[in-house]
């Protein structure tokens, strides 16, 4: 068994339905997107309101709506792998145009 592939080094995790966001990695293993949140210093995912540095839709997003299945420990957030989800620029570094290794 591989493990799992870093598709983005720097990207945000956008919450549509409460406008808050975070940075952090994002990886894939066994069709789970696993996304490596910035914590704090007792270990928890920093979530910045809309008000704080915006990302921009020419970085790297990707967008969760309340719907999607979500799992959060520690500044580590778990669900399902989804190209849908993605910006353009994300999805365009993720299939390869500006990745080695594409998925």
């Amino acid at each position: 068994m591989d493990g799992a592939t870093c598709l983005i080094t720097g990207c945000a995790l956008f919450f549509v339905d409460s406008e808050a966001f975070c940075w952090g990695d994002l990886h894939e293993f066994e069709g789970l997107w696993i996304f490596n949140a910035t914590t704090d210093p007792r270990g928890d995912a920093v979530f910045y309101p809309m008000t704080d540095a915006l990302p921009t839709f020419s970085e790297k997003v990707i967008f969760v709506r309340s719907s999607t299945k979500i799992t959060e420990k520690r500044g580590i957030l778990i669900l399902r792998a989804d190209q849908d989800l993605l910006n353009p620029a994300a999805a365009a570094y993720v299939t390869g145009i500006n990745h080695p290794k594409g998925i």
